[in-house]
């Protein structure tokens, strides 16, 4: 049997005895496999030591669909590691939530918090000195980490509006789909009484760090946050309009066009007869034909929508700040209220 083989098989049968996920090298020998056989597979990459004394098979890690899923096998071999009673948090919690995050792209450490131990950054572990409420702990599918109200506290601490907006909305949503499970979200975050009750949930976090560095601006967007942004860029560009002092639109609502059908849009001034788009290029696909095909429905929805008198402004994730505050309150100045031929709801 030639040694690639034998690492591989030793991998293999790490997974049999003790799952696909990271794992304690001593559970590895107490389940039967020997420490040179571990310390072989090791050195022939068939399994990794992402931390000392923790062991994780290649295999896991290349077979993790997105990056998401990646970096939450790295929270998992942190905790393996990290003292009693650590928690994810911060950006890792983001993940481990699902919150929308400021930060582009995904953590390249893992984030916890440590009760008793100072602020330090080591071995891949960024670890956050910060007293926790028990209220603000929970479990997601096996993961210690901070509540969602806690994350999206601590990730808007200390940053402007537009950023700090970004996990807040996305916290109200999720809260709110959380209190409304059978109804369709974009219903949902148009009910006032929910969107209240879960706003109040942000009140009381805000209430377990008062004082604390960097909250003022979050106690301002707490009251700002909107469960209908559907995006972290909704919410940024939200957060440009509000420090540019532009009328407030309406978030997620539906627009009839002059075809008679219903389209929602992400930014409405109904007084103004203007509609918005902050556009990521995701939404547009990644391959040619769905490039093509999602292109082509866009500008027959924007052709549907014009043609009630209403005006569209779209911007993207590349364009500047000032430059998306000049063009929407431009199109708002060419605007007087006007009367528009189709309604909307939300």
């Amino acid at each position: 049997m030639s040694t690639r083989h034998a690492t591989r098989q030793t991998a293999d049968e790490l997974v049999a005895l003790l799952g696909p996920g990271p794992c304690r090298t001593q559970r590895a020998c107490e389940a039967g496999i020997s420490p040179g056989r571990l310390r072989a597979a090791v050195r022939a990459g068939t399994l990794l030591a992402p931390h000392r004394g923790v062991l994780l098979p290649a295999s896991t890690l290349a077979a993790a669909p997105t990056d998401r899923a990646r970096h939450l096998i790295a929270v998992r071999a942190a905790l393996l590691v990290a003292p009693a009673g650590s928690v994810t948090s911060h950006d890792s919690a983001g993940v481990v939530n699902e919150l929308a995050r400021p930060a582009a792209g995904y953590p390249d450490v893992v984030h916890l918090d440590v009760p008793g131990e100072p602020a330090r950054l080591r071995d891949g572990i960024r670890i956050h000195e910060s007293a926790l409420h028990p209220d603000d702990v929970t479990v997601v599918d096996g993961i210690a980490t901070t509540t969602v109200v806690r994350t999206a506290i601590e990730l808007a601490r200390g940053r402007p509006l537009p950023s700090a907006l970004i996990p807040l909305d996305s916290a109200m949503r999720r809260l709110v789909a959380s209190a409304a499970p059978g109804i369709p979200v974009r219903t949902a975050v148009g009910r006032p009484a929910l969107v209240a009750s879960v706003r109040d949930q942000l009140r009381l976090g805000l209430q377990h760090v008062y004082g604390w560095p960097g909250t003022v601006v979050v106690r301002e967007a707490v009251e700002l946050a909107d469960p209908a942004a559907e995006s972290a860029f909704e919410s940024r560009s939200r957060g440009w309009f509000i420090e540019a002092h532009l009328p407030a639109p309406q978030l997620g609502v539906q627009v009839q066009g002059a075809d008679g059908r219903w389209y929602w849009v992400d930014f409405l001034w109904e007084t103004y007869g203007v509609v918005g788009e902050a556009d990521g290029w995701g939404k547009y696909g990644t391959t040619l034909p769905d490039m093509t095909a999602r292109f082509r429905a866009e500008k027959e929805r924007q052709e549907a929508i014009e043609a009630t008198g209403r005006r569209f402004v779209r911007w993207t994730t590349d364009e500047a700040r000032d430059r998306v505050i000049a063009r929407v309150r431009g199109a708002l100045a060419a605007r007087v209220p006007a009367r528009i031929v189709a309604n909307s709801s939300r």
